[in-house]
This record gives structure tokens, C-alpha cells and sequence, in this order.
């Protein structure tokens, strides 16, 4: 049960983050999560540019082998 509370709980954190993004107010909200919690603030940077690069790298990955890379574009032009 606490895995799921655990999981529930960063679901919703990342869906609070891609929010804030796409609302261009993810600075105001990284800098508020780092006068309250420097690790998550970390955490977040990290996780964020590690999903970028594997999306980065996917794309190169699909337009390498001539595929469709539209979701990805999509992905990355919505989140970046």
C-alpha cells in the first residue's frame, strides 16, 4: 500500500511540474520547492534532464531509421 501511496504521489508531482511548464511558471515553482526541499528540487533536475536526452536520443534513434518521430517532436516542443 505505501508503494502505491509513494507512486500516487510522485505521479502527481511530475503532473504538477509538466503543468507548470507548459504555463512557463516551472522556475517560480523550482524555486519554490528549493527554499522548501533542495533534494526534490535536485531530484527534479535531474529526472528532467535525463527524460530529455532519452527523448532526444529516441528521435535520433527513429530518424535514423527513417520512422515517424511526430509524437517525439510533439513531446519535445510541448515540454521543452
Amino acid at each position: 500500500m505505501a508503494k502505491l501511496i509513494k507512486e500516487s504521489v510522485w505521479t502527481r508531482l511530475l503532473d504538477l511540474f509538466y503543468k507548470s511548464q507548459q504555463n512557463g511558471r516551472e522556475g517560480e515553482l523550482l524555486s519554490a520547492l528549493r527554499k522548501k526541499d533542495p533534494e526534490i528540487a535536485d531530484i527534479y533536475k535531474d529526472w528532467y534532464k535525463k527524460s530529455a536526452a532519452v527523448l532526444q536520443a529516441t528521435k535520433r534513434a527513429l530518424d535514423a531509421k527513417g520512422k515517424d518521430t511526430s509524437s517525439i517532436d510533439a513531446l519535445l516542443k510541448k515540454y521543452e
